[in-house]
């Protein structure tokens, strides 16, 4: 009697799980058939995602510019060209007032040691290799050159320069020593002359009148036969007195890092000395903004505040002024850190110079 009621009991048991586990089964087909269709949502991201990554898988490789990393890619080498770099009206600044106005300019950033990534923490490890464009190197920019990096040493001949430019002629005063100490004070001088492009790299200032003191000078050394570079000696790497005329060389003459490319012409405005390049501006992904001043990078590899970034897109921009964005290259982490950062879906970074506080 008690084996039957014990197999009964449990087949009772059997029957209320099954029609649990059935009433549970029901309830998620329910559920599910409220929900929106997997299967579309998931093709929709795989869509997104694919758009994304083909944004990032984008180079721009311009032929003129420096050869390919060798090697595949890999996460610390993207196996592309170097970045290359697309300024539109920005005042561009080394350190400082060294710098000029780029009107507009495509440059590559290439790394001494191929492979490596351009480190913008270390502007002597690379060089800014221009492809074509157009700038200008403004009065301030030209004061703050000599008197801060070029005359930064001693003794010397030469002492606070300014330098005026004007319609086709370049205006030069301060104060002289012979020989870098005859005769123990500053003397006025003050110097004009003409520039020229040579060999589509040296711009050569010749002056056509020189004074000391106010006394003509050009005729008086002529007359003992001597040259300003025997009055004045400077040879300064970037810059050399080379009898009576400056030589200024274009990869040196500015602070790290070097400027690479073919000059087509310069000429002397009164805005400061204009710069033009050539050729022709590589052709490469437009920039993802339509902010009048701005600095696009993409391709090649980046190392900024320590961090790697392979296959770069960077956006620089200022919505904080109308005007051109100031950039300056010793010091863009402190820029950088004063503004916004933020990060696009296919991998572009966005970096607003603007002070946080004024964003709105």
């Amino acid at each position: 009697m008690i084996a039957p009621a014990f197999a009964l009991a449990a087949l009772a048991l059997r029957l209320v799980l099954l029609t649990l586990g059935l009433a549970s089964l029901f309830a998620s087909m329910l559920c599910r058939a409220a929900q929106p269709p997997i299967a579309p949502m998931a093709s929709a991201q795989r869509k997104a995602l694919t758009t994304v990554r083909e944004q990032w898988s984008q180079r721009c490789d311009p032929s003129s510019g420096a050869p390919n990393a060798s090697g595949p890619a890999v996460a610390r080498n993207s196996g592309t060209a170097p970045p290359v770099v697309q300024m539109r009206d920005v005042d561009f600044r080394i350190t400082g007032n060294i710098g000029f106005h780029v009107h507009q300019l495509t440059a590559q950033l290439v790394p001494h040691k191929p492979g490596q990534p351009v480190d913008m923490d270390d502007p002597g490890q690379f060089d800014i290799r221009i492809l074509g464009g157009e700038v200008t190197v403004p009065k301030d920019s030209l004061d703050a050159l000599f008197n801060t990096y070029l005359l930064d040493y001693a003794p010397r001949s030469l002492n606070a320069l300014t330098l005026t430019p004007g319609d086709g002629v370049l205006d030069v005063s301060g104060g002289l020593k012979l020989r870098n100490h005859f005769p123990g004070v500053w003397l006025p001088f003050g110097m004009r002359g003409t520039l020229a492009l040579k060999e589509a790299r040296y711009l050569v200032y010749t002056p056509t009148e020189a004074r000391v003191m106010g006394i003509q000078t050009l005729a008086l050394l002529k007359g003992m036969g001597l040259e300003l570079s025997q009055l004045a000696p400077l040879d300064r790497g970037g810059a050399k007195l080379d009898g009576n005329t400056m030589v200024l060389d274009q990869t040196t003459v500015f602070p790290p890092p070097r400027l690479v490319g073919q000059m087509k012409a310069a000429r002397v405005t009164p805005d400061g000395l204009v710069l033009s390049f050539g050729p022709a501006p590589a052709t490469c992904a437009p920039a993802p903004t339509d902010a009048a001043s701005r600095i696009w990078i993409q391709s090649g590899d980046l190392k900024m505040y320590n961090v790697l970034v392979t296959n770069s897109r960077v956006l620089v921009t200022d919505t904080s002024t109308r005007g051109p964005l100031r950039f300056d290259l010793y010091h863009y982490r402190e820029a950088a850190a004063r503004g916004t950062t933020r990060m696009d879906a296919d991998g572009t970074l966005r970096v607003d110079l603007a002070p946080a506080a004024a964003v709105q």
